[in-house]
């Protein structure tokens, strides 16, 4: 939530407990507003005491950001103002700040001082923290809405933005887009990718309302 403490269900329990050793950090009510598994390690990022950094466990237990092999990895600290999300993909893991710049983590290489950080865009931004999902388009991808309501193919996203057009121009979805959709909500907007029909649903806020109030789909068949 970004203000309440990590909490963990072991086994077969039933009562929840605090995370056993978080980052120094994680203190107070500045705690992690997102968290994944990626390659046998706990991650998490976006608390206020260190926006730009992703902190993530050692091997050998989720709870433990402090010791064995854990650590953190700074996210082009000098660029825009925090982290907004971080996805795993394959094996890297995609960074969106706000409000723009996307980043990538690389950390197959199996020592963690030859893990890389690469800026991939610096002008695209994500539209809001839940507006990205990894699809199956006969070869994964990541599809997610920008800060301009367009829709954006992570593998269609350069450095220069050179060579490809966002989905919603191929689509002929612009249009629509620009009439129907509140852009100051997008911060707000909601993504699900819906495997067994391939379709992608956003849940949007039309030009005149102030909550979700429509459904945007994408049929990928």
């Amino acid at each position: 939530t970004g203000e309440n403490i990590v909490q963990v269900l072991s086994g077969d329990g039933v009562t929840m407990t605090n995370l056993a050793t978080p980052p120094a950090d994680w203190s107070a009510a500045n705690q992690p507003t997102f968290g994944f598994i990626h390659e046998g390690r706990l991650w998490g990022g976006g608390n206020q005491n260190d926006p730009n950094r992703l902190y993530y466990t050692d091997l050998t237990s989720h709870e433990d950001f402090t010791g064995g092999v854990s650590g953190t990895v700074a996210v082009y600290p000098g660029e825009n103002e925090a982290i907004i999300r971080a996805i795993p993909f394959k094996s890297l893991i995609i960074v969106f700040k706000k409000p723009r710049g996307i980043y990538l983590v690389d950390t197959s290489d199996p020592t963690v001082a030859n893990w890389k950080v690469k800026r991939l865009n610096g002008a695209l931004g994500l539209a809001g923290a839940q507006a990205v999902q990894v699809v199956d388009l006969g070869g994964d991808d990541m599809l997610f809405l920008d800060t301009a309501g367009n829709l954006q193919a992570l593998s269609g996203v350069t450095e220069l933005g050179l060579g490809s057009r966002n989905l919603s121009q191929i689509a002929n979805m612009s249009n629509f887009i620009d009439n129907v959709v509140n852009r100051a909500r997008l911060f707000d907007a909601r993504s699900i990718y819906y495997a067994a029909k391939r379709e992608l649903h956003f849940a949007l806020s039309d030009t005149s309302s102030t909550t979700n109030d429509f459904r945007l789909v994408i049929d990928f068949n």
